[in-house]
């Protein structure tokens, strides 16, 4: 009698994916911090989930990509505070505008002025970067813009790392560093990104094709732009207390 599981019918779809992709996100984050490499970090990093991704779009599956997407930038995002953490001086080399982005993030802690880097309520800035993400999803068939999430993500949590590192109260730092807006905004861009993408991604450009893929992924776009308006409310709402929150654990 066999009492081993069934194989997956589709690879996307078997467990050893994601300890795979652990693996894969650990060794592309770790070499290049340690070896101060600014253009390999986030080329490596996007590299494990690209070609997945791409996969599970060009079988019709964008709630798979999500889902990997998901898994990535939350194993992407530990890897990054770790080897920042341990290496500082080689993330600030490696993690291309992170020095700033710190900087600015410090200042808006300490009650300074607003600046576009930092939490501060720039809608026109956040539409901006946005636009941005949402054209490079969908003239790259996502690549560009999982390239974008990269390099922001990398900023964000080499300061995560740097807060925590700093802090006189690193209990109250951790459930502070990660801003809840920030991940609301986080979900709702990675299901944008994968539903623009998928066009492109499964060569189906012809303008007869538009009305239906529209129709079929009508409530996962209102989805994402819902995700992403929520994200907007909750840091008109919040940011305050996270700047108190992050200003007491800094001490």
């Amino acid at each position: 009698m066999n009492d081993q599981p069934p194989a997956a019918a589709n690879v996307l779809d078997d467990w050893v994916i994601y300890p795979a992709m652990a693996l894969g996100i650990l060794a592309t984050t770790f070499f290049p911090i340690l070896l101060g490499q600014q253009i390999c970090l986030p080329l490596l990093s996007a590299a494990v989930l690209i070609p997945m991704f791409l996969w599970a779009l060009r079988q019709g599956r964008p709630g798979k990509a999500i889902t990997l997407a998901l898994f990535w930038a939350a194993v992407q995002s530990l890897s990054v505070v770790l080897a920042s953490w341990l290496f500082e001086e080689g993330a600030g080399r490696a993690v291309l505008g992170g020095l700033e982005y710190r900087s600015a993030w410090l200042q808006w802690i300490a009650g300074g002025p607003p600046v576009q880097m930092a939490p501060a309520l720039d809608l026109a800035r956040q539409g901006i970067d946005f636009l941005l993400y949402a054209l490079a999803s969908a003239l790259t068939g996502g690549v560009g813009g999982l390239l974008l999430l990269t390099l922001a993500l990398d900023r964000f949590n080499f300061t995560v790392a740097s807060l925590l590192a700093s802090a006189q109260q690193p209990a109250l730092a951790m459930v502070a560093a990660w801003p809840l807006w920030m991940i609301v905004r986080l979900v709702g861009y990675i299901i944008i990104g994968a539903v623009l993408a998928e066009p492109l991604a499964n060569i189906d450009l012809w303008p007869i094709s538009f009305p239906t893929w529209l129709r079929a992924r009508r409530r996962l776009l209102l989805l994402g732009l819902g995700i992403i308006l929520l994200g907007m409310l909750l840091q008109a709402l919040l940011a305050p207390l996270y700047q108190t929150l992050l200003a007491n654990a800094l001490g």
